[in-house]
């Protein structure tokens, strides 16, 4: 296969992290959706955390100026006579604020109780107000009966929504309507209740509900539908995906039929009004109450503690039902809600991020692995926060956060195991070639990046035996084998002993690399010295080959530094780490030079001027070399020491 195709082509170190990195991913979306060890209430309720945390880091925003609380505080229970009141108090606070002006006026309070004192002032002030919502009571089937009367009233405020889909929608078993003198004269019924999750925190509301085969809004929902002119027919469902008010509002579901609450901030962010107080503004000041309520929607609620309608929400452990149901209301009319991510996206960017991890994670060591892990979670975690403070996009962090470091230690275990093993493999291959102490130093290293194929500068130096086969015919077999051993013994200490690579014995001859695998910055000079050397372990053990009978050695010796392709070289049976290339070939053919000039070592301008101030030298000539155009300049090269 050409280099340059192979080169597109994954290691299978890398197709295995990249799949150690999507399994690790699939193990945690997995376990987000079983109920096994509750994992599943463990990722949500930390999910929900995060979610928190989003909403107090973008911090608090205006509310609507023109949605106004008044609240059955306790200095209302207090001057108003004790809780309950009777039900002429809120039929003249519906008088007092429709004289003022108010567009709509919503009760987030239950009328549900027949044969009450001041029932008919209520009712009354409801029908000639003619913009009141009140609170429908939601109950269990088996806990209460309606009657005729209530069961017409409930069906009047029954939606007509067209329905489409297939998710879910929340249903309760049963819904009472205020008495039915009340409910007959109010413009829209809504219910109250919210959607708690398992830390009871209130984060969602169901702008609808199903309940017995019908349809019914919740109270912000009745107020916003009284307030934008719709009537019972204008809205769609698409379970699972929108709901539709007319073509005025598309307000995000999830698969459950929740949307989230665009809280706009702490507790009282709207500035509750005392009942007690605007009664009696009303009567004696009616110009002050025209001012602050008229064109407002006022939302009648309880924020008294005695009154148990105290929750917890995002922002604070301490917040008023009322103030959820104005939250909820200000999203519809702002057009502004938090829209959750679909799952599928969810899976897609958890995946994602593990997959980026699969790919960055085995090129770095295990320290800086981990740093690019957390980079990686702490740059999504940031984006998650910019499209929920910028774009009212909620996506999840918590599965993606643990997909990341599940991902990199997965990776992490697999490549220490693999990598003590590649460590025992590199240095059995490397122990043939390198000194001892490289072959600790190769261990630290990647071994992919000096088993590829890479160019690098190098020394080579060729040594060989002159006219050795005339010589071994001279021999007996074991002879001739004792000799080549005790010579390459000499040369291959040598050769360690500078740091040089053994490249490969070829029958008598020798070839040593410097520069590979390992960056050696004086590489030219540790080749230069071993040839040297070389030469004197030679000279010094001509007396102990003649005396065991051996004839006279004499060995040429090419040296030239250049441009190579180092790597492993063969075939699928059998491979060996070497150099390739021109430059090689011209080591090599300085070495067949020796020979014809009848000097021990030849080098190439290139070596020579590297190395002049640390030997003697001169020029033997200039030759041509096939392959390269031009003469090139050989030297020959000796001790200082020597005359």
């Amino acid at each position: 296969m050409p280099a340059s195709k192979r080169r597109f082509l994954p290691s299978s170190r890398a197709v295995i992290t990249l799949g150690l990195a999507l399994l690790a991913g699939a193990m945690v979306l997995f376990l987000t959706r079983i109920s096994f060890l509750h994992l599943q209430e463990l990722f949500t309720g930390l999910e929900l955390r995060t979610v928190d945390y989003r909403y107090r880091l973008r911090g608090p925003q205006p509310p609507r100026s023109d949605i106004v609380i008044v609240a059955v505080d306790e200095s209302s229970i207090k001057r108003l006579g004790g809780w309950p009141f009777p039900w002429d108090v809120p039929a003249e606070l519906i008088n007092t604020l429709t004289a003022a002006g108010a567009r709509a006026i919503a009760f987030d309070i239950f009328y549900v109780d027949a044969g009450r004192q001041g029932t008919e002032a209520l009712a009354e002030a409801t029908r000639r107000s003619g913009r009141v919502i009140h609170a429908l009571y939601q109950h269990k089937e088996a806990e209460k009966t309606l009657g005729p009367e209530e069961q017409a009233a409930l069906e009047r405020f029954a939606l007509e929504p067209r329905v489409r889909g297939s998710g879910g929608v929340h249903t309760f078993e049963g819904l009472s309507p205020p008495v039915a003198t009340v409910a007959r004269g109010s413009a829209g019924l809504g219910y109250v209740d919210l959607p708690t999750s398992a830390d009871n925190t209130f984060r969602s509301v169901f702008y609808l509900a199903s309940c017995q085969g019908r349809f019914y809004p919740s109270l912000a929902m009745a107020v916003a539908l009284f307030d934008l002119g719709l009537q019972p027919d204008q809205v769609t469902l698409d379970r699972g995906h929108a709901l539709y008010l007319g073509a005025k509002r598309r307000i995000p579901v999830d698969e459950g039929g929740s949307t989230l609450i665009n809280f706009p901030g702490e507790a009282e962010t709207y500035k509750p009004q005392s009942l007690a107080t605007v009664l009696e503004d009303g009567r004696r000041r009616p110009e002050a109450v025209r001012r602050q309520f008229a064109g407002k929607i006022v939302l009648v609620g309880a924020t008294a503690y005695g009154l148990y309608d105290v929750r917890a929400s995002p922002f604070s452990r301490v917040y008023f039902g009322v103030e959820d149901q104005a939250s909820a209301l200000a999203d519809i009319l702002n057009d502004r809600f938090l829209r959750e991510a679909r799952p599928e996206a969810n899976w897609a960017l958890l995946l994602a991020l593990a997959l980026l991890v699969g790919l960055v994670a085995p090129r770095l060591a295990p320290l800086p692995g981990a740093l690019a892990a957390a980079l990686v979670i702490l740059g999504y975690d940031l984006v998650a926060f910019e499209l929920f403070a910028h774009e009212r996009l909620v996506v999840e962090i918590v599965p993606p956060n643990a997909a990341v470091a599940l991902a990199y230690v997965a990776i992490l275990v697999y490549l220490r195991l693999t990598g003590e093993r590649e460590r025992l493999r590199l240095r059995a291959t490397f122990a043939r070639y390198v000194p001892e102490q490289m072959v600790d130093r190769l261990t630290r290293i990647s071994l992919a990046a000096m088993l590829e194929g890479e160019r690098r500068e190098v020394t080579v130096l060729f040594s060989d035996i002159r006219n050795f086969t005339a010589m071994s015919e001279k021999l007996q077999p074991e002879d001739t084998v004792a000799l080549l051993n005790r010579y390459f013994t000499l040369m291959h200490d040598v050769v360690w002993k500078f740091d040089g690579t053994l490249d490969k014995y070829m029958g008598d001859a020798i070839m040593a690399v410097w520069n590979a695998p390992t960056d050696q910055p004086n590489h030219v000079e540790m080749a230069a010295m071993a040839a040297l050397e070389m030469q004197r372990q030679v000279e010094a053990n001509r007396a102990e080959w003649a005396f065991l009978g051996m004839p006279e050695l004499r060995v040429g010796m090419g040296l030239h530094t250049g441009v190579a392709v180092a790597g492993n070289v063969g075939s699928r049976q059998r491979i060996q780490y070497t150099v390739i290339g021109d430059d090689v070939n011209l080591a090599s053919r300085l070495q067949d030079l020796t020979r014809e000039y009848d000097v021990p070592i030849l080098v190439s301008a290139a070596v020579y001027e590297a190395i002049r101030h640390l030997v003697e030298g001169e020029l033997v000539d200039t030759v041509r070399v096939r392959g390269r155009s031009g003469e090139v300049p050989i030297y020959t090269i000796r001790t200082k020491t020597e005359n």
